[in-house]
């Protein structure tokens, strides 16, 4: 997610968002990790897309990943490489109320 904005289309205002896209996460590690390490690549500009913010499922962190170069796709060593992570944050709210011994 890039960014939230309001636009005016057809005499009603419509509410979108631009959002990043990634590549799909490399099978190796998803598998190896059984399903826990989604690792992709950013496919930078030319896959910026708009969408409607009903069509919004869940909001996700994309958090910079260093691969070893054994796991890395052929041809794309360089690139640099994320990881997704689901629930930014909840566990600092589940900790909150945790009294300290």
């Amino acid at each position: 997610m890039q960014y939230y904005f309001q636009v005016r289309i057809e005499g009603s205002i419509k509410s979108l968002a631009l959002i990043s896209r990634y590549s799909a996460p490399n099978k190796h590690l998803l598998q190896i990790s059984h399903g826990t390490l989604s690792s992709s690549y950013y496919l930078g500009n030319d896959e910026l897309h708009v969408i409607d913010i009903k069509d919004i499922r869940s909001v996700v962190a994309m958090v910079p990943h260093t691969r070893q170069q054994e796991y890395c796709e052929a041809g794309m060593e360089q690139k640099p490489t994320m990881f997704l992570i689901e629930k930014v944050g909840l566990g600092y709210t589940q900790n909150e109320d945790i009294e300290e011994e």
